[in-house]
């Protein structure tokens, strides 16, 4: 379990680095939608926005996942319960 800690704690500055560096190519994007005739009314457009406004949300929620999905199978593996 302690390896699943390490690893989700060395993930947290690298999903924190890729949000700084994708955040401000998901508003491009999003300003370049916004251009387009009805662009602002799309739900592909409101995706977008949505996803560049909770993205280092969605990133560090998935290093909680992975830290789950560790315990669960060390679990099985020690022979727990399953």
């Amino acid at each position: 379990m302690y390896g699943a800690f390490f690893k989700a704690a060395v993930l947290a500055p690298v999903a924190v680095l890729l949000s700084l560096f994708v955040e401000p190519i998901l508003g491009h994007v999003a300003e370049t939608m916004a251009m387009a005739p009805g662009g602002e009314e799309t739900r592909v457009y409101a995706w977008t926005v949505a996803i560049a406004d909770n993205q280092l949300l969605f990133l560090l929620l998935s290093l909680v996942v992975l830290l789950i999905g560790a315990a669960i199978t060390e679990r099985r593996a020690a022979g727990g319960v399953p």
